[in-house]
């Protein structure tokens, strides 16, 4: 059997744990409910600067990417498929296309990875934080590392 004060503090513990359990799960609903713009204070920005929210125009952004294994379909794909309408003129802002360079050159092929969840994100017309960002670099992640 517990001693006395040792059986004190076991039950403290547990409590303790039950206070903290209790707590995560009434603050992670609220996170979860809140928009990448909402979690990175982008709205607020927005909000604050209004039409003066700078867009990503004006200069190259780079995006490094995994290529896809050599028995993907495509195979060793890194690259952006810019015919997507996240990436067309008549969805960006300044009514231009995005323009990529592929700075590795060894393929030309889209990746699923590199366009929906990366460039979408990064610099899409719709649903990034820099939607008038229309110069990329795009690299394949080993050359990029050794070059």
């Amino acid at each position: 059997m517990l001693s006395n004060s040792r059986g004190r503090r076991l039950v403290n513990a547990l409590w303790r744990g039950v206070i903290v359990a209790c707590a995560v799960a009434a603050i992670c609903p609220q996170i979860l409910a809140q928009s990448y713009f909402d979690q990175i204070d982008y709205t607020k920005l927005k909000s604050r600067l209004g039409a003066g929210t700078p867009i990503g125009s004006g200069g190259t952004i780079s995006q490094v990417e995994a290529a896809t294994s050599s028995m993907a379909i495509p195979p060793n794909a890194y690259n952006i498929d810019t015919t997507l309408g996240e990436f067309t003129p008549a969805t960006d802002p300044l009514g231009a296309q995005t323009a990529v360079s592929d700075l590795t050159g060894t393929n030309t092929a889209a990746s699923p990875h590199a366009t929906f969840t990366v460039a979408v994100n990064y610099f899409g017309n719709s649903s990034s934080i820099a939607p008038g960002a229309n110069n990329v670099a795009i690299y394949e992640a080993n050359n990029w590392l050794s070059n």
